[in-house]
């Protein structure tokens, strides 16, 4: 079985490995390298780095629909095309190409959450599952049959970086059973009724607003982790988020220290309270609470705004 596979980020990295093991991937298509950073370091994908230490051949085309890109993978000529996270809408021409289909692995449960950002908006959602979709590839974005899916529990101690590393290997591993059984599977059309968008992160979703449940400022803490992480104003400056815990908390004044013990910082909200155990002042590597707290001169009653 012959494969090219689309992918960019660090999530396809599992779904091209199980491939290369299983199959014969004869190429990779990634994103061009951008520049990245400060120093703005032009930086390969992590999907072209992996398929060079494999000796896959890799394509970076502008654009994946032009008249170069499909003559290139017509003369591929897969038997399937999968695409994971690749990042460049592709065209109805370029879906039909291959011998078989065009199959695409997602981090949701599928109509839920269709779009960039699936894996953050169901934890900052307070969402108690997700899982992940293999579908047919359709022009209209996520919309595609679907072949199979798995579920997983979201469970508190999970962040973002945490569920996406469980997605992306439950994905590759559901992947590989598919193209094995593919002529076995009858696929299942989405209901576009019940579809949601997983809006891409903005600036505003960072800003932690503490006049909401300590439940709420806890499930966007993980959303955002490891990136682009979660923030507050600590005398007028601004201090991520890192790790937290709910506790409880009584006083009801959203935003207000109250209490710093050997565990971290307690701060109110306006159901509960949210222990910061590890925290990123401006401009300053991540800390623990604590040692914020000797470093900062917080005490109790300053107000996180």
């Amino acid at each position: 079985m012959n494969i090219v596979f689309m992918g960019t980020p660090e999530f396809a990295i599992p779904s091209l490995h199980e491939l290369a093991k299983n199959f014969n991937v004869k190429l990779v298509i990634t994103q061009p390298d951008k520049p990245q950073g400060r120093g703005r370091k032009i930086i390969p994908s992590p999907i072209k780095k992996y398929a060079m230490q494999k000796n896959i051949e890799v394509y970076q085309p502008e654009n994946i629909n032009s008249k170069e890109s499909i003559e290139k993978l017509r003369e591929v000529g897969a038997d399937y095309h999968i695409v994971v996270a690749y990042g460049q809408i592709v065209s109805r021409e370029v879906l039909n190409l291959p011998k078989v289909e065009t199959l695409n692995v997602h981090a949701s449960l599928l109509p839920e959450y269709r779009g960039g950002a699936p894996i953050h908006r169901a934890i900052i959602d307070g969402k108690e599952k997700t899982g992940v979709t293999i579908m047919i590839v359709k022009p209209k974005l996520d919309s595609g049959p679907i072949l199979l899916q798995e579920e997983v529990q979201i469970e508190d101690y999970m962040t973002t970086g945490i569920l996406h590393d469980i997605l992306a290997d439950k994905g590759a591993k559901l992947l590989i059973k598919v193209l094995n059984d593919f002529k076995k599977i009858v696929p299942i059309e989405q209901d576009n009724e019940k579809y949601t968008y997983a809006d891409l992160i903005n600036a505003d979703d960072r800003l932690i607003d503490w006049c909401k449940s300590n439940r709420v400022i806890f499930n966007k803490i993980r959303g955002l982790n490891p990136w682009p992480e979660a923030y507050t104003f600590f005398k007028n400056k601004r201090l991520i988020i890192v790790k937290a815990e709910l506790v409880s908390d009584n006083s009801n004044n959203p935003g207000e220290i109250t209490e710093i013990n050997d565990k971290g910082i307690v701060v109110s909200t306006n159901q509960g309270g949210i222990l910061l155990k590890e925290v990123k002042p401006q401009g300053k590597k991540k800390m623990s609470a604590l040692d914020f707290v000797r470093g900062y001169e917080v005490k109790k009653g300053d107000i996180l705004n």
